[in-house]
């Protein structure tokens, strides 16, 4: 996944990742907006594809379903995650392998969003 830093405002002391589940004591209504857009994301993951804005161009079924997991919450069987996202007309894959890692190099996949179907 993308690696994004968080940074402090001029009106916050420190910004930093936490687990959604333990948030700390957020400000004003900060709180709920959290919530919300936690909600939000789960509501759409599936419905308006948005999770692939959150992934490299090019990325594997094992972060495509990493991804899943921590936005939802809960493990996911490997197999039939890989056969319902092989079924998607919009995730294409490519002729190229990961590199640079100690394991088996795993199979890049793209997304594209001209090949959505209302169905997929």
């Amino acid at each position: 996944l993308h690696d994004h830093t968080p940074k402090a405002s001029s009106f916050a002391g420190e910004a930093e990742w936490t687990d959604v589940d333990h948030l700390p004591e957020l400000a004003f209504d900060h709180d709920d907006i959290a919530h919300l857009a936690l909600q939000t994301l789960r509501e759409q993951l599936k419905s308006k594809h948005i999770g692939f804005e959150m992934l490299p161009q090019k990325f594997t079924l094992r972060q495509l379903q990493s991804l899943h997991e921590v936005v939802l919450d809960k493990k996911l069987d490997k197999r039939n995650f890989r056969k319902n996202i092989k079924r998607m007309d919009h995730v294409v894959p490519l002729n190229e392998k990961e590199e640079g890692v100690l394991h088996k190099p795993a199979q890049l996949f793209t997304y594209d969003a001209n090949l959505t179907t209302p169905n997929s």
